[in-house]
């Protein structure tokens, strides 16, 4: 449905289906970040609801970004100590903008933690790796 809507047309796009079991991996690749920054105006912000209990995301859609080229990215993560909605603890929202000044708004915000570099490899219509999602939140030593 959003490769059919023109591009430069949308100030805000949130892709939010990250709430159930499944794992859409294809929403977070390399070309599908593409198309949804394709879409957005040159101050318009993509917001990307990571938070999975048993997969950490969170890289996953900051390579994708960082990758995306002429982009800016930010983690937004709220912790446990703040308000509970729908009794999840904490959330974790990758942000992404092409425009430095609005970058540059987010990273005020005390939540917000810009991001420059990637800890992991892009994901693509041809590569994932579930497993070290899957693998940062039982694995290393925890």
């Amino acid at each position: 449905t959003i490769a059919s809507e023109r591009p430069g047309s949308f100030d805000y796009l949130q892709v939010d289906a990250f709430s159930s079991d499944s794992v859409p991996m294809h929403l977070l690749t390399l070309e599908a970040m593409r198309l949804y920054l394709d879409k957005l105006t040159q101050s318009g912000v993509l917001a990307v609801p990571v938070w999975k209990k048993h997969l950490d995301l969170t890289p996953v859609a900051v390579a994708a970004a960082l990758a995306s080229r002429d982009t800016h990215v930010a983690i937004a993560h709220t912790s446990a100590d703040k308000k509970r909605v729908m009794d999840v603890a904490s959330s974790t929202v990758v942000l992404v903008t092409k425009s430095p000044e609005v970058m540059a708004r987010i990273a005020s915000w005390p939540e917000a933690q810009p991001q420059t570099n990637a800890s992991v490899p892009a994901w693509t219509d041809d590569y994932s790796d579930i497993v070290s999602a899957l693998w940062r939140v039982y694995g290393e030593g925890k």
